[in-house]
Order: C-alpha cells, then structure tokens, then sequence
C-alpha cells in the first residue's frame, strides 16, 4: 500500500539541523528543495500524455524550428501546419491526442521510441526534439493523465469505530463509479488499495483528440467527457454538496473546480450544514489562527457523524497537505484527506471512499487539465491559474511544502480558457499563481511571463473581456518588461500587487526574499514612471523573529515613502517544517501585537489619502453584484481596484462598465453617481430604459460608443 509522502521529504534532500538566527546560512545558504516536478512524480503512475509533435527531415531543421517555439515569433500549431512531414497530424496542426508507451496502433505516427522518451519528459508545456525511424519529432506534451494512487485504510479499524458511531457516507456515494475519467477499477491487497487504469485498446481511445486544434481546460472534445450522473435520491432527495473556502484566491479557485467535480457526478449545491451529504473544507495554513479554525469547523460536522447520520467529510488544500494521515488520527470522521494538487480529481477520490476507506491524497502529482468545467462563484470576474506551487522557500513560508513545487501551465491552455470566458460572457478576469513572475521557468524551452502576460492581454480584447489583472507578484523577479506590459496593453488595469514583507534588507536576507529594500523602491519608482496614477499594493509581516526596534521602523519609513494604495498586514507566525519558527530570538508577541496596531493604523491613514484623489473624477466601474448591506445599490470595482457603490438595478447592470462620478472617498471603498452606461461594442445608440436603471433622468444618464473616451 502506497503511503502518503510528507511534503517536507518529498521537498528536501537532507535532514535540516536547527537554524539559528547566528547561523547566517540558515538565510543565505539554504539547503538543497527539489524544484522539479519531474523528480517528485512517480513515472508509473502515468497514464498517458496528451501529444503534439512536428515531423521533420533532418536535425538542423529541428533546431531551427525548435528555435522558433522558444522564441515565440511563430506558433507551434502553425509550424506542424506548415512545415510537418506527417501526412496523419498535419491538417490537425501536429496535436496526436492520448497516447501511452503501449499503443502500438500509433508505431506510424509516433513510433515506440518517441513514445518511450514521452515519460521523460512528460510535463505540460514541455518541447523536446527526439529522433525515431520517421526522422526528427518535435514534440510537446498538452496534459498528462495519471492514476490516483492514494493511501487507503479500512474504516473497520478499531480506532475510528470508537468514535464514528453508527455514522457513514451515504449509500448513493457507494454508488459513484468510475470516477471522473469512467476508469476501470482493479482491486487488490483486500480491497485497501485501488488503482485507475484505463485501457487504450478502443477506437474511441485511439481517435481520442484528432478532432481538437488545442486544449481547452474548459470544454474540449479531445478529452473524455465526465459523466453526467443524476444525482442519487437520498430520502426523495438528491444528494447534497457544502463547500467552505478559507484563505487565498488559489484556494478560491481550487474550490471552484472542486464544485465542477460534484456538479458533474450530480451534487447540488446547499447552504445548510445539516443537508450536505459530501462537506468539503478547503483549508489554509498561512498562519496558525487560519489552521485551529479547520478543527473548529470540522466539529459539527464529525459531530453528525458521532449521531448517526451519512456524511463524506473531506478536508482539501493546505492543511491537509501539511497533515496528511495525522489529521485523520487527530479527527477520525474525517474521510478524505487530500492536497491542492488533487483539486480535479475529487471525482476519483470520493469513489475510493465509496467503498468503504478513508482516503489520504498528498504525494506529488502533475496538474491535470480539468475535464470539468468550473463552478465559479461569479459570472462577471473569473480566477485563470497560470502556475501552480512555488519554489522559493522562504524562511517563514509553509507554501512550498503545502502546494509543492513549481508546475506552469501551457500558455495554449492559459489562452483557450480565456476565450472560452470570453464566450461566455464574461468581463473580468484574473490570472493566479502563487509566485505568478516565475511562470514558464519551468518549462523547455524557458518562458517570460510578460510574454504571457501580452498574449492574454490580447487574447481578452479579441474575446471582449474588458479587464485583465494578475497576483501575487514577487519583487525578486517583477522585472521593467512585465510593468511596461501594464502601461501599454489596454486590458491590463492599473494595479499591480507588490508584496514587499519588510522594509529592511536584513530581515529580508533572512526571510531569504531574494531582494533589498532598494531593490523595492525602484521597481515603485518605475511604475511610477510608467503609470503616475497607479495604484500599488504590498503585504507586510511585523515581528519576525530578530526584527529589532530600527527594523522595525525601517519598515515604517518604506510605507511612508511609498504610501501604498492597499496592504495586507501579518504578525509573523511559526509555521510548521520552516527554518524561522525554529530560531531562538521569537519577539514577544506583546511586541507584535504592538508592531502590527501601528502599521495597520498607518496603512488605513495612507489607503485614506490616497482615496481622496478620486474625488469629483469620474471613473470607470465595472458592477459586479448588489451592495449587500444597502437595497438599491450595487457595487463594483474601479481599474485601480478601489470598491464603489452606487445606486442602480443590479439586475439590469450587472457586468455593465458604468461610468461613476466619485462623492465620497473613504479608506476602502467610494461611493458616487452614476453618469452614463457603456453599450456593449458595436452599440452606438442609446439603450432604452438606462435612465430607469439607475435612478435618473434622461438628462443625467447616457450612453456612449465604447471607443469614446471618457
């Protein structure tokens, strides 16, 4: 039985000696951190790859072309359309569809040996050359799909039978089979550890991709559908899904893809604890408070469970990454137990649990393409992750054991879901990662995020997406080409999220960031430069361990000088499996406490001041939803990511950009009048009934083309 794998040893080398703030090692030189996925994932749990490739004569010509993909003066579609030798993959632009080393049926188009060399490099995004009897391929890896292999225990085990009662998960969900892919199930070692394994002996599974161009994470026929289940009756009901979010706008996201999942095996969606059938808790782990608040939540539900009733309780994202099996020790009515990286196969895991295991899901995987569309939460501003997992390790930072290592997306599959979004209807979107300036390093060839960043730009005005953004940004690589990116494309909004941690280079030496305070102030100099009327955000963690009283105002004295339009501030907390929370000079949490009451109060007096420049301005607001707290008010956001409220039908603007003149300016949010309603493109006459939408007379509201400026 496979076990889970830690996230601290499946990221480390060696055994860490206990750092100490004397130890200038413990921030200048850190031991070794794998930073390839390659060398985490185990090779046999692959299934196959989905491949494209370039047929070509000779190795000069694949050099050359080779080139051209790293460069990215020409697409790698149009190359395999213009310049590929194989008659089969051309007219589809090179895409082959799934293959594995097995499908002998493909030995003319990719023959053994290129199929073989596929599990070298089988990482989304990935050009390799190789060579075969056909000539030189180039090839290029679209998504990989991989067995799930999780650690099953029995839930006969004596230990959760003293606690769970006469409590279960609900008959229906014994029902779910197959999973998302519809895999065939092999049971072995009594029935405690199962394996997916899909077979590639149909025709269906041969022909599988040759009738799509590229991938699409959201809908693509390349890829085998989910099922479509009619969700089970339980008591003249269906089955019922709760999800709580905590943290970051990965998890956000990841959480969003996790209701895809059940809504595509037949969930509905409640509000109520009591209904849900399957509970999902999405946790965080950024600081201690963030984790004790799981176990809280976690005991009405187990709580349930003690009573007698069914319910699959699932805890996903940090925490149960940075537990593992230890969290099912600590709550045994606890089903699943299942890391970030696992997000889109939750489908997969609740079959596992089905049929009678408890379920740990935390070793190193490779990020699938979803296969299911996301149930996002809004239907105006949508998350796009571009990268996931960080490499970084910093001191204080349990990110990297929690969501691994770096894996970037391919931007083909970045810019398919964006015109996807597009044709949707959609108005706003955002691109995450976690480290999001280090996305395409991890590629071959290597990639620059303002080349990304270009392409979505333009991919969102070919798609009539209004607005782009991205987060979180790290100034150890925010380079001038990615703000110069920002000024000059249109869809790009002027905020950019700088998260600077400390105003001493110190401290920042031993929080192993990567930059000066120096380093800081010049990359707010040139967006400055670029973009005078910018809005910049930052974070800042007070009270890490050795930060003195010059420290300390050193980060004072930055925010003064830059005076930042939005700041999330931390008391710094230890963290498991991170050098800092080892370090003997911990600062008193009276001192913290103290530290983060001043910056806080400084950063609302900033926010404040820096809100009054938009009085009497008028500005663009794009409605998102209604004012929750007052009828007849809706609310949006502003390019420069300042909230407004104003009065308006939500109904009838919502996803409209409206153009707001400013009365009230406070610290987070701005209240005004609306002016006039943008038509949608194309549109040069005035709609009917926009005076009646917001409130005023025809004289005080109009329309206007959108290629007018405001």
């Amino acid at each position: 039985m496979h076990s889970a794998v830690t996230a601290a040893s499946s990221l480390e080398s060696k055994e860490e000696s206990k750092e100490t703030p004397n130890k200038k090692k413990s921030a200048t030189k850190p031991k070794w951190f794998e930073i390839k996925a390659q060398r985490l994932v185990d090779r046999d749990t692959i299934l196959a790859v989905r491949l494209s490739h370039i047929l070509l004569e000779t190795e000069a010509m694949a050099d050359t072309v080779w080139q051209k993909v790293k460069d990215q003066t020409v697409s790698f579609e149009e190359l395999a359309a213009s310049m590929s030798m194989c008659d089969v993959t051309r007219g589809e632009k090179g895409l082959v569809g799934w293959v594995a080393p097995s499908d002998a049926h493909l030995d003319e188009v990719v023959p053994p040996e290129v199929r073989h060399s596929v599990l070298v490099h089988a990482k989304p995004g990935d050009v390799w050359k190789t060579r075969s009897g056909r000539g030189w391929h180039l090839c290029r890896v679209e998504d990989v799909m991989f067995a799930v292999r999780p650690a099953l225990f029995a839930k006969g085990e004596r230990r959760r039978e003293r606690h769970l009662g006469k409590g279960g998960v609900s008959d229906a969900l014994r029902g779910l089979g197959g999973g998302v892919w519809g895999a065939e199930r092999n049971e072995e070692d009594d029935g405690r550890e199962d394996q997916l394994r899909l077979s590639f002996d149909t025709k269906e599974s041969r022909d599988m991709g040759r009738h799509a161009v590229s991938p699409s994470p959201l809908s693509d026929p390349a890829l085998p559908s989910a099922p479509s289940l009619p969700a089970a009756a339980v008591s003249g009901r269906p089955l019922r899904y709760l999800v709580e979010t905590m943290g970051c706008q990965m998890n956000k996201a990841d959480s969003e893809r996790m209701k895809g999942q059940l809504e595509s095996l037949g969930f509905e969606e409640t509000e109520k604890q009591g209904e849900a059938d399957v509970v999902v808790l999405n946790t965080c782990s950024i600081r201690d408070r963030a984790e004790q608040k799981v176990y809280s939540q976690l005991g009405p539900y187990a709580a349930r469970k003690r009573s007698g009733e069914d319910v699959a309780l699932v805890v996903a994202g940090c925490v149960a990454q940075q537990e593992a099996e230890s969290l099912l020790r600590r709550v045994p009515e606890v089903d699943l137990v299942m890391g970030p990286q696992y997000a889109n196969r939750l489908g997969d895991l609740l079959e596992h649990v089905g049929r009678g295991n408890q379920v740990v899901a935390t070793d190193p995987a490779y990020i699938m393409e979803d296969i299911t569309q996301a149930r996002r939460d809004s239907d105006v501003c949508a998350w796009v992750n571009i990268i996931y997992g960080c490499n970084e390790h910093c001191t204080y930072c349990v990110v990297p054991t929690t969501r691994g290592v770096e894996q970037s997306r391919p931007s083909e599959s970045i810019l398919q879901e964006i015109r996807e979004l597009g044709a949707r209807g959609y108005r706003e979107v955002t691109l995450l990662g976690q480290n999001i300036d280090a996305w395409g390093r991890d590629m071959n060839p290597r990639r620059r995020f303002a080349d990304l960043l270009k392409m979505a730009a333009e991919e969102c005005t070919k798609s009539g997406i209004h607005r782009l953004r991205f987060t979180t940004s790290h100034p150890r690589y925010m380079t001038d080409s990615v703000i110069d990116v920002v000024a000059d494309a249109g869809p790009l909004c002027e905020f950019l999220h700088v998260p600077m941690q400390s105003g001493d280079t110190e401290v920042l030496r031993r929080m192993r960031r990567g930059y000066s305070r120096e380093k800081c102030l010049r990359i707010v100099e040139y967006i400055k430069k670029k973009m005078p009327d910018a809005s910049i955000g930052t974070d800042v963690i007070v009270g890490f361990p050795g930060e003195t009283d010059e420290q300390f105002q050193n980060t004072v004295s930055l925010m003064e000088e830059v005076q930042f339009d939005a700041m999330m501030s931390a008391a710094y907390s230890p963290r498991p499996n991170t050098p800092a929370a080892e370090w003997d000079d911990q600062v008193p949490e009276r001192v913290k406490s103290e530290r983060l009451q001043l910056v806080t109060e400084l950063s609302k007096k900033h926010i404040f001041d820096r809100s009054q420049r938009f009085l009497g301005r008028t500005e663009e607001v794009l409605v998102e939803g209604a004012n929750p707290k007052i009828p007849g008010q809706v609310m949006g956001r502003t390019r420069h990511n300042r909230l407004v409220f104003f009065d308006g039908d939500v109904g009838a603007l919502k996803g409209e950009l409206v153009d707001v003149r400013i009365d009230t300016a406070r610290a987070f949010h701005l209240t005004g009048s609306p002016v006039r309603v943008r038509p949608a493109e194309g549109t040069t006459e005035r709609r009917l009934g926009v005076a009646d939408l917001v409130g005023k007379t025809g004289d005080d509201v109009s329309c206007y083309p959108q290629s007018e400026a405001v």
